[in-house]
């Protein structure tokens, strides 16, 4: 039948990978149209939760947030967690990274920084249970925490999460990474 879409999961894919695209040449309002698009396809094969479903939806959210609209993002965030934590459990690193996602998104809102602070600490949690307590992601949510006490101005709270942070990405990533130094501006900004 002409005009018909003979395998929506790989229409919804294609979407999805053209909108990545599209937001990795810094063309966002096309990217969220495409991602916008790519998820309400994943939404209309099925109910059952997917892997390119929870995709779907960081790929616009990671969009929304990078454009500003971290309002819109949120919504879509707590979508991605729960849906995470309904296939693996509340203790699973990909739980842990949703989190420090959602506490990205929420850190840009202000109302909202108490439940941005108990985001990362619930990424640093799962991820230290799962992972170990010498991971990536956990200097990531350290470093977001310090950037987020340095917004509310809790100088010694921002300083302790940002030193965290430069603990494990010296030792992970070395002095010379850009996330390292990064990281040690936002703990001299903090000091």
């Amino acid at each position: 039948e002409r005009g018909r879409v003979p395998n929506r999961e790989l229409y919804a894919r294609s979407l999805y990978t053209l909108g990545r695209i599209r937001a990795a040449q810094g063309q966002l309002p096309e990217a969220q149209q495409l991602l916008r698009r790519s998820l309400e396809g994943e939404l209309s094969i099925g109910s059952t939760v997917t892997e390119d479903m929870i995709e779907a939806r960081n790929g616009l959210a990671d969009v929304l947030v990078t454009m500003g609209k971290s309002v819109d993002a949120e919504p879509l965030l707590r979508q991605i967690v729960d849906a995470l934590t309904r296939l693996y459990g509340e203790v699973h690193p990909m739980v842990g990274v949703a989190y420090t996602n959602l506490g990205n998104a929420l850190s840009d809102i202000p109302e909202k920084f108490g439940a941005a602070e108990q985001a990362y600490l619930k990424a640093i949690a799962i991820v230290s249970r799962t992972k170990g307590p010498q991971h990536q992601e956990i200097a990531t949510a350290h470093n977001n925490l310090g950037s987020l006490y340095l917004k509310t101005k809790e100088w010694q709270r921002a300083a302790d999460a940002y030193a965290s942070s430069i603990a494990l990405r010296s030792t992970l990533l070395g002095e010379r990474h850009p996330d390292t130094a990064s990281t040690r501006i936002g703990h001299a900004l903090a000091l």
